[in-house]
């Protein structure tokens, strides 16, 4: 899968990547899915939408190459464009395509659909830019940056309301994986040097939360214990260490002070604040949905009546589980030094700037 997925940021031409993105997805359906276990409505859906993307864009791919033999027709272009986002909305499960993501998560194993989760809509965003930096219209198009602005500060609202009403954790990682992404798309929507800064910015805090809260899942799954609230209450006399990376990975994701994710929230607040107040607003309302979430999460670990602590956890899921939430702590109390060693990835795309 790892592999598809490079070769479809590699591959020339870029329209190609369609196929390859189809392959990785196909690659994953044995991961999320071993042999011997019913396929859910959730799988079956991520299966749809991602195969559903595939022609939107290979026709969108036609259309271009129509319209570049008679560039006066700006129709042809406005349909290119609005196929490519109809695919890239399906591939990425943006609003309102994203239910299969909090479904899948609750019918698999947390691990191998954390893994999956994290890299797919990593990669479909650079091809994102690969995308906007190739065609040229696309990055003067104001109406795109506007469209995904509001897409975006949808998916940041619905995503951080329903993960604070929500007690199946596996469901709460979809919505964090939407919530992300949302995010991703307030950053591309921006359309500005320090808007992609950001966008790459990101990547390295997403990723470690994404997997953090993953593996923190899986650790409880194969202990046999419930991932719903009730079935974690009083898990941090238990599993410390677990509660602990639980907790990290989704106040993260929320922005809370000192963690990863709060510094480039904080610089996409700023940003919105001079072009949209009602965009900030919105995603200002999402991000104290999911910091609730969190909350309300904390409560739960910490409420039991039990006053003795036991640490449960393997070594391996110990080493793992503290190093990964030290480097949370790290990348929120010293965002600059990690942050330049992943802005190279814009070199790639040039025509942005």
């Amino acid at each position: 899968m790892l592999a598809a997925l490079t070769a479809a940021l590699a591959v020339e031409p870029f329209l190609y990547a369609a196929l390859l993105v189809e392959t990785a997805v196909l690659f994953s359906i044995p991961i999320l899915s071993p042999p011997g276990r019913q396929v859910g409505q959730g799988l079956q859906r991520y299966m749809i939408f991602q195969t559903l993307a595939v022609p939107a864009v290979l026709l969108a791919g036609w259309l271009l190459g129509v319209a570049e033999a008679n560039p006066a027709d700006t129709a042809m272009f406005q349909r290119a464009g609005l196929l490519l986002g109809l695919g890239f909305a399906f591939w990425l499960g943006v609003f309102p395509f994203y239910n299969w993501l909090p479904m899948m998560m609750a019918e698999t194993h947390p691990f191998p659909a954390g893994y999956v989760l994290s890299l797919l809509p990593t990669a479909i965003l650079l091809l994102g830019l690969d995308f906007i930096n190739s065609i040229g219209f696309l990055g003067d198009s104001a109406a795109l940056f506007y469209i995904v602005r509001i897409v975006g500060v949808l998916m940041v609202v619905t995503a951080g309301l329903w993960a604070a009403f929500q007690v199946n954790l596996a469901r709460v990682f979809g919505y964090a994986v939407i919530f992300e992404t949302g995010f991703a798309l307030l950053a591309i929507s921006l359309n500005t040097l320090s808007g992609w800064m950001l966008f790459a910015a990101a990547f390295l805090p997403r990723l470690l939360a994404l997997l953090v809260f993953a593996f923190a899942l899986a650790v409880l799954e194969n202990q046999g214990i419930p991932l719903t609230l009730e079935g974690i209450r009083g898990l941090a006399h238990r599993y410390p260490l677990t509660a602990f990376g639980l907790l990290a990975a989704v106040l993260s994701i929320g922005g809370f002070p000192l963690l990863a994710g709060l510094p480039v929230r904080l610089e996409i607040f700023e940003q919105l604040a001079t072009i949209s107040r009602t965009s900030l607003i919105g995603t200002g309302i999402g991000t104290a949905g999911f910091l609730f979430c969190g909350m309300h999460l904390l409560s739960e670990l910490i409420h039991s009546d039990e006053e003795e602590w036991h640490m449960m956890e393997n070594w391996p899921a110990r080493v793992i589980l503290i190093s990964s939430c030290l480097l949370l702590l790290a990348f929120g109390l010293f965002p600059e030094t990690f942050f330049q060693s992943i802005l190279f990835i814009l070199q790639a795309f040039p025509q942005l700037f």
